[in-house]
């Protein structure tokens, strides 16, 4: 259950309090959970109730105070649901190459260094989100799929949202823009970016490439996986091949 306190301390109050009230500093509107707002508006009335021994400048010390602590509560409730949301995409990636591998939630909990008991318990928490891996672990499973850790950490797409802002963001940072092509929605790179056009070309040209040949069939769905969900690995390797035999001929 949600609810809106707004509080008012009854009875008269030293003119400097009033003002502050009056101010505007005081009586946020704040959305939080039924137990703290009744915890709160207690600790609000035992201020005023001390007003007779204690100075006043110490009351409006502590209740702005107060208020600074409820308006941090308000911002830390909104801020969690949103790393909640951003989470989702690392869960949703573990379950998706967890099954991708055929491994089950206890293989892959006893691999990651989970009691037996416990194994499947731990894996469903970071699958549901209860849990967010750390770094270290985040790198451990990466490993046992044998993925890029960035494979794991993706933006939050997982909503319409999310994945509209990732877009923008890729057009403000790479250039990436949209228009019609032939009646068509499409993603073009802005050549006026330089460098950064350059780098963005280079890599969706591999990635077109990798694509043209699961196409033809030259390559399989499975190697067309392993090449996105290890890059730049895979790409890394083919360019040094390319390097080294190029090398080779100057050498003869």
């Amino acid at each position: 259950m949600r609810c809106c306190a707004v509080f008012s301390p009854p009875g008269p109050l030293p003119c400097d309090l009033r003002r502050l009230l009056r101010g505007g500093a005081a009586w946020p509107v704040i959305h939080f959970s039924k137990h703290f707002c009744l915890a709160s508006n207690s600790i609000v009335l035992n201020i005023i109730a001390s007003v007779k021994w204690i100075s006043r400048k110490y009351i409006i010390f502590l209740l702005r105070f107060l208020l600074t602590v409820l308006n941090l509560s308000a911002i830390l409730s909104v801020s969690h649901t949103q790393i909640g949301v951003a989470a989702m995409a690392i869960e949703e990636r573990i379950r998706f190459f967890r099954k991708m591998r055929g491994m089950t939630q206890k293989y892959l909990g006893m691999l990651m260094g989970f009691p037996e008991r416990s194994a499947d318990v731990r894996m469903a928490q970071y699958e549901t989100g209860s849990r967010t891996p750390k770094a270290d672990l985040t790198r451990a499973l990466a490993n046992a799929f044998d993925v890029s850790p960035n494979a794991l950490t993706i933006p939050d797409i997982d909503t319409d949202i999310g994945l509209m802002h990732t877009l923008f963001a890729l057009e403000d940072l790479r250039g990436l823009t949209i228009g019609k092509l032939d009646g068509e929605i499409c993603l073009r790179l802005d050549k006026s970016k330089g460098t950064t056009y350059l780098s963005m070309f280079e890599m969706l040209s591999a990635w077109a490439e990798q694509a043209e040949k699961l196409k033809t069939g030259e390559i399989t769905k499975e190697d067309y996986d392993r090449w996105r969900y290890t890059y730049p690995k895979m790409e890394a390797q083919r360019t040094k091949a390319a390097l080294d035999a190029l090398r080779e001929r100057k050498a003869e």
